[in-house]
């Protein structure tokens, strides 16, 4: 059986590897892009919690992780396959596989966001980036031993936001209406 040698592992892990290497640059090319169209800091808040109730619906709520990860839906897994890279595992002899661990497109095209903003805008980011490669290193031990998909993007934006809070100035106007949307995404999610 020749998908069990040595070699055939080779080339299947420097597949996945040339995978990752292209997926994240591409995101971090839109990412520079994207963040380049924000013209103030405080515009990551509302787009931070945004992302993070968009990824919360892709994986929990029907969209296409839902859709892929029930079986039902080929073009979803089709999708899945295309816009997440799947992390290298360890090949086992005997057994069950290893639980696949998968990262999203959008999880590094918003990383660079953030990160790009932050130098953009002149905001130290040393701490934000350690703190948040520990909490994502943690989230896919979580994944990795519960089976569940999560979506990254809500530790993400809690990382992101709760370190830079300080940085967000808004006027009386513009806090009203954060209050205002957040009151309704309140009263929408209830």
């Amino acid at each position: 059986n020749i998908t069990n040698t040595p070699m055939a592992n080779t080339v299947i892990t420097v597949s996945i590897i040339a995978k990752l290497v292209v997926m994240v640059g591409l995101a971090v090319s839109v990412g520079l892009i994207v963040s380049s169209l924000m013209k103030e800091m405080k515009i990551l808040l509302p787009a931070a919690v945004m992302l993070a109730m968009v990824d919360l619906y892709v994986v929990f709520g029907g969209g296409l992780v839902t859709q892929a990860v029930s079986g039902h839906s080929p073009k979803a897994q089709a999708a899945m396959k295309a816009l997440t890279v799947n992390l290298p595992t360890t090949q086992v002899k005997a057994g069950a596989e290893p639980y696949q661990l998968a990262v999203g497109f959008a999880d590094f095209l918003f990383i660079a966001v953030f990160f790009a903003c932050f130098r953009r805008f002149g905001i130290p980011s040393r701490k934000t980036f350690v703190v948040l490669v520990t909490v994502l290193v943690l989230y896919m031990f979580a994944v990795a031993f519960t089976g569940t998909p999560l979506p990254a993007l809500v530790p993400i934006a809690v990382v992101v936001l709760s370190l830079n809070l300080r940085h967000f100035k808004y006027d009386r106007s513009e806090k009203f209406a954060l209050l205002y949307a957040g009151l309704i995404l309140g009263v929408l999610f209830a």
